[in-house]
């Protein structure tokens, strides 16, 4: 079966829809691969097992898909976006609010825009209410790209090391954001880039550093 990363480069490239991250694709393949199954695995029988072919059937079908994540995430982002930007002008600073509207926009985090609004938030909000903030790093590593944060990319984890896997990514954290250096008006110091690069890899078993200039 094609890899997840050829696959969301084809559905883009086919489609013209971008997805944020590799959980959506893993989704999307189990579904071709169930199809597969369906029909005694003779859809393509002589095809490279990494190559993707679909028929007009198949990609119908799948263009109907990525049109209605379009649709459902080109909504959330023109509902979404004036809470977000009061949240980030100050004008609504309740932490169970934020909170509310991160977790509301979490599902739609497949969409770049609203991806883009959400960690904009996030880093706001980590301004004022850091483990509100890191909850919701750790929040989106683990509903699109578990194996990041440690979690097996099949979803056969016990609730035990989900929750060891959350208490670690945010104590890197919160230590990362205690470096001397940090500010989070700096654009180079993500903290989902930090989950990514810095504080599940810990490089060479040193803390977690990022660029400050």
């Amino acid at each position: 079966m094609i890899d997840e990363k050829s696959f969301l480069e084809f559905f883009e490239g086919e489609f013209g829809f971008n997805f944020v991250d590799a959980e959506s694709g893993r989704r999307i393949l189990d579904i071709i691969a169930e199809r597969e199954r369906q029909n005694d695995g003779d859809v393509h029988p002589d095809k490279d097992k990494d190559e993707l072919v679909l028929t007009d059937k198949d990609k119908e079908f799948f263009g109907g898909i990525a049109g209605e994540l379009k649709r459902l995430g080109e909504i959330a982002y023109l509902e979404y976006q004036p809470l977000a930007r009061a949240v980030i002008e100050g004008e609504i600073g309740n932490e169970r609010e934020i909170d509310l509207l991160l977790d509301r926009m979490l599902d739609f985090c497949y969409s770049e825009k609203v991806y883009s609004l959400y960690k904009e938030v996030v880093h706001n909000t980590a301004k004022r209410y850091l483990p509100v903030a890191i909850s919701h790093v750790y929040a989106f590593f683990e509903m699109y790209d578990p194996e990041v944060v440690g979690l097996s990319e099949d979803g056969d984890y016990s609730i035990k090391e989900m929750g060891e896997a959350r208490q670690r990514v945010e104590e890197k954290l919160t230590r990362l954001v205690g470096t001397e250096g940090f500010s989070f008006d700096n654009p180079k110091h993500d903290l989902f880039v930090a989950v990514e690069l810095f504080v599940v890899l810990d490089r060479d078993g040193k803390e977690p550093v990022l660029v400050s200039s």
